[in-house]
């Protein structure tokens, strides 16, 4: 989805897709920064064609609580003098 078209004529864009799992859900999000040149007659654009493309991914349920550090993990990061 475009969410500003810049002074420039390049397109800000957002985008999120949603898998259902048995236990919880995940969630991809991207935005970034397009050509209108970029896009494809299917209205599709190539990776490698967004700039400044920030990916960032979220989940709830057991696969998503599997994978995060336990609270010690946390607290032996905070205070873990080599880093």
């Amino acid at each position: 989805m475009v969410v500003e078209v810049l002074s420039n004529g390049n397109l800000v864009i957002i985008g999120e897709k949603q898998l259902a799992l048995t236990e919880g859900s995940e969630y991809i999000r991207l935005k970034g920064i397009i050509r209108p040149s970029d896009i494809q007659p299917d209205n599709t654009v190539l990776s490698q064609r967004i700039a400044s493309a920030q990916i960032s991914y979220r989940g709830t349920g057991e696969l998503a609580s599997a994978s995060r550090a336990s609270w010690g993990t946390g607290l032996l990061y905070k205070l873990w003098p080599f880093k």
